[in-house]
C-alpha cells in the first residue's frame, strides 16, 4: 500500500494565501488540512506575547529573532502538540 500526499498553494480572491495538504492512503481514505498563511510573522509572535523591543530597550528585534523567541516560548510552555511515530 502506498500513500499519496499533494500540497497545493493557492491565493483566494480576497488575497489570502492558503496551503492545502491532501492525503490519500492506499485504502482510498482522504483527508485535508488547510493552512492560512500570514503576511507578517511579527504579528503572530506578538500574539504569543513576544515583544518587538530587546530587553535592554535600545533596538528592535528582527522577524527571525522574534520567531525564534516565539518557538522557544511555545516549546517551554508546552503550547503545542508534538506528534511522534
Amino acid at each position: 500500500m502506498s500513500a499519496k500526499v499533494e500540497i497545493i498553494q493557492a491565493v483566494s480572491q480576497n488575497g489570502n494565501t492558503y496551503l492545502i495538504h491532501k492525503f490519500q492512503d492506499g485504502n482510498a481514505h482522504h483527508s485535508f488540512d488547510i493552512y492560512k498563511l500570514v503576511d507578517n510573522e511579527k504579528d503572530v509572535a506578538r500574539e504569543f506575547g513576544i515583544s518587538e523591543i530587546r530587553p535592554n530597550g535600545t533596538t528592535p528585534l528582527n522577524s527571525r529573532e522574534m520567531c525564534e523567541k516565539m518557538v522557544e516560548k511555545i516549546k517551554a510552555e508546552s503550547l503545542y502538540y508534538k506528534i511522534e511515530k
